[in-house]
């Protein structure tokens, strides 16, 4: 581990970190209390300083995770910081008044864990909390979320919400067309999603329309599969189904489909003045988790632009979550935010559990060494700490383009398929990856943008074509000096009959009535 480097930040080898623990645990646990407390001892003379105890609280599985880990180790460096883990036995079962002591308070909810219970604690001992704990009620509901982004005038798709009855779900205000919805009189062309309200339920559904092969692509939480060959981890992320009529019970928001080029965007604040963000591939685009050789989903960290930086700023503060993750859509130019996750880590970087480190540890210094009266100076580096270079991979850096014939738009995908080595159905292919090249401007569709020599060679062509009559020598004197040298009497429509007539046989099976040489 590299030395520390910023004022405050503790110069003995021995960080005060306790870890909660079960019971069998226990006496592990008072030796490391007790050898603590031994790095005063040394000197009688000089009293302990006052320590800033920064307690942990959330489930097990998120304190002992790699991030949590690599970034309380460094927080421990600050000399007059402790890091208390909250074990997870006594924040299921018992009173918060039991619950161990702390000036500041990182706690965040997941999955079991108890939200009401921190609340209760962070007002009976008013600690300083790094992540605002009621604001966390909000963000597990998406409803909330869509709400306050709104308000603080945060880009975001075009959306409404279909609230339903448990008791009549039948009775809500939602009209289903083949290839489109209408809520609450919004209407919402296919490609559309379809997002549960509720934060924790990840099966969203994209739906495509019957012009891109119809059918959905389910996302959910990345399961678990295993072969023989493989070690078990999650290796999907959603999975292609051909059915095409939306979900007639639960409450939902309906959002308009934001072609991504196949990547989506996660950024992680450490604080207002710090945003670090990563790309990787859609999960809508093929369900397969991208892993590299140890088994991590791969990431290429990108760089935010200055208006994607002041959206981070406005995530941070609006839901007055310190460390937050959030979800962006890069789409026709704009940058939309599509969902807020809370409390997130970066999964696989130490420059980032090095800043957020020594950050959060700034950040509880200054708050709190005035008021204990702890000797520590503001340090003269920004907190806004720069992001690394951007590295793009072959999906980030993809553009493919083509009319918008359906026979083309299905042979881009089926390129773009092979190309990256996707997998599953071409339709969410289609639509996620393969943009008109009509609407880009690549192609000539339209007739004002072609030359009047192209118009006039087009004209004359067409009048060739359709003559019902022999080439006569005025004719031919029209034609270019290079072609003079052939002369053929009969006219094109006489010559499409006998072509015709030629391809019957040759194929017998072609039967006369789909074809009319006229």
């Amino acid at each position: 581990m590299s030395e520390p480097n910023s004022p405050g930040e503790s110069q003995c080898g021995a960080p005060r970190f306790f870890v909660g623990c079960e019971d069998d645990e226990s006496e592990v646990q008072e030796d490391s209390m007790r050898t603590d407390m031994d790095l005063y001892e040394d000197d009688e003379d000089t009293p302990p300083e006052r320590q800033i105890v920064v307690g942990i609280c959330c489930m097990m599985k998120k304190s002992k995770s790699k991030p949590m880990t690599q970034i309380l180790e460094r927080l421990c460096r600050f000399e007059y910081i402790t890091v208390v883990i909250f074990p997870e036995d006594t924040i299921l079962n018992e009173p918060v008044d039991k619950w161990p002591l702390c000036d500041c308070l990182i706690s965040f909810h997941s999955k079991g864990f108890p939200l009401d219970n921190a609340v209760s604690y962070a007002k009976l001992r008013s600690p300083l909390l790094i992540n605002d704990l009621n604001m966390q009620y909000y963000i597990q509901d998406r409803r909330e979320v869509y709400r306050i982004l709104q308000e603080e005038g945060i880009e975001l798709p075009r959306y409404a919400v279909l609230n339903r009855d448990p008791d009549k779900p039948e009775e809500c205000n939602l009209v289903e067309g083949e290839d489109h919805v209408e809520v609450n009189g919004e209407i919402f062309q296919k490609p559309f999603v379809e997002k549960p309200v509720c934060a924790e339920d990840h099966n969203v559904y994209i739906y495509y329309p019957t012009s891109a092969g119809g059918g959905s692509q389910r996302l959910f939480r990345k399961v678990v599969t295993s072969t023989v060959m493989t070690p078990l981890i999650g290796s999907r992320s959603s999975v292609y189904s051909p059915e095409s009529s939306v979900r007639k019970t639960g409450s939902y928001i309906y959002e308009e489909f934001m072609p991504t080029d196949g990547t989506d965007v996660k950024v992680y604040t450490v604080g207002p003045d710090y945003a670090h963000a990563e790309a990787r591939k859609s999960p809508a685009l093929d369900g397969k988790v991208e892993r590299d050789s140890e088994g991590k989903e791969v990431r290429y960290p990108v760089i935010l632009s200055a208006m994607e930086k002041l959206v981070a700023r406005k995530v941070c503060l609006a839901f007055k979550q310190t460390v937050c993750g959030f979800d962006l859509l890069r789409a026709n130019g704009h940058s939309y935010v599509c969902d807020v996750n809370g409390f997130s880590f970066v999964k696989n970087s130490m420059k980032y559990y090095d800043d957020c480190a020594k950050i959060l540890g700034n950040i509880v210094m200054r708050e709190l060494a005035p008021q204990f009266q702890i000797p520590w100076s503001i340090p003269t580096e920004a907190e806004d700490i720069p992001i690394v270079p951007t590295t793009s991979g072959t999906i980030h850096d993809l553009k493919i383009y083509a009319s918008d014939e359906g026979r083309v738009q299905m042979t881009a995908a089926s390129f773009a398929k092979g190309l990256l080595a996707l997998e599953g159905e071409l339709t969410p292919i289609l639509v996620q990856m393969v943009k008109s090249a009509n609407m880009n401007g690549l192609l000539d569709n339209d007739s004002d943008s072609l030359s009047s020599c192209q118009h006039r060679v087009k004209a004359r062509l067409h009048e060739i074509l359709q003559r019902d009559r022999e080439f006569n020598d005025e004719d031919y004197d029209r034609r270019p000096a290079s072609s003079q040298s052939e002369q053929h009497r009969s006219d094109p429509r006489h010559l499409d009959k006998r072509y015709v007539a030629d391809v019957f046989k040759l194929d017998p099976s072609v039967r006369p009535g789909r074809i009319h040489p006229t």
